[in-house]
């Protein structure tokens, strides 16, 4: 489990750097406490007899919003950041690595 979680992180500090420079190095910490979290009531929720929306007043939903909230607030954090920081060159990279992933995403596996 730590050997997962560990990976967890070094991932979203690559990719957060790739894509966000510095601006997420410090937010790392604060989304490896979230991530795990929301992971384990996201699972938890998958697997209910029934679906309940999110926003919905239900018993469990109140940590669920929470989390998700406090997620929103450090990407939002992050992006408001990157976005006064980050010059017209290091964007059009950011969105060409976007532009790219989404192309292999929708590619077939096999060829």
């Amino acid at each position: 489990m730590k050997l997962h979680l560990l990976m967890m992180s070094y991932a979203l500090r690559v990719v957060g750097r790739a894509l966000f420079g510095d601006a997420v190095e410090d937010k790392v910490a604060v989304l490896d406490e979230l991530v795990p979290e929301a992971s384990f009531i996201t699972r938890r929720r998958m697997f209910r007899p029934f679906q309940v929306p999110i926003g919905y007043p239900y018993p469990g939903n109140g940590k669920a919003r929470r989390l998700r909230d406090a997620q929103y607030a450090v990407v939002d954090d992050i992006l408001n950041r990157t976005e006064t920081a980050m010059t017209q060159a290091h964007c059009f990279l950011t969105m060409q690595l976007v532009l790219e992933a989404q192309h292999k995403a929708q590619s077939p596996l096999l060829t």
